[in-house]
């Protein structure tokens, strides 16, 4: 009882922690504008390469499993939907470049492309295969079972990476007009 109290409480605090921190980066109430970082490239503090993480929004019952299973089998699966979501980008621009210029297309031009899109699709069955292994360890072999009967339950939900652009009103730094506001 006590390790889940402690576990419940640590989470909470790394909760509260993470919203502090990305409240603090947002640059309001500096002095002098911009609310740039002081050190480091503004692209590389404010995270814009960073892909939008994912959360696991619906986790189906798993019988007898633990706090810390339940947050390693979670991590294991974020993973690897950012992964597969990136796989998904990869696939949709193909499809859409595919389509824009589909008219006057060869059958070898045709082949190239499913060529392509069946290498995407066979990446993101290595993927899940990679986490599967890796959550067959984290789990016993009954609730590796029930895992595999519910494993398209689980639903995700992306949280938006902090987008920063200098200014709260929403304009960039090119269209300042003017002395201080």
């Amino acid at each position: 009882m006590k390790k889940i109290l402690f576990l419940t409480c640590l989470t909470l605090c790394f909760c509260v922690c993470k919203q502090t921190s990305v409240y603090s980066q947002s640059g309001r109430g500096q002095r002098g504008g911009a609310g740039r970082p002081a050190m480091g490239s503004p692209r590389d503090a404010m995270n814009y390469d960073k892909p939008d993480d994912f959360v696991i929004e619906h986790f189906p019952p798993i019988p007898d499993l633990s706090l810390k299973q339940r947050a390693d089998v979670g991590a294991v699966l974020t993973k690897e939907q950012g992964k597969i979501d990136r796989q998904m980008q990869k696939k949709r621009q193909l499809v859409e470049k595919e389509n824009k210029s589909s008219a006057n297309k060869s059958e070898k031009a045709r082949e190239k492309f499913q060529k392509k899109t069946n290498k995407i699709d066979q990446k993101i069955n290595q993927l899940r295969d990679n986490s599967n292994k890796k959550i067959k360890k984290i789990l016993s072999e009954e609730q590796y079972r029930v895992f595999m009967e519910k494993r398209d339950e689980f639903r995700f939900r992306k949280e938006p990476s902090m987008q920063f652009n200098g200014r709260p009103d929403g304009q960039g730094r090119g269209d300042r007009s003017g002395g201080r506001r």
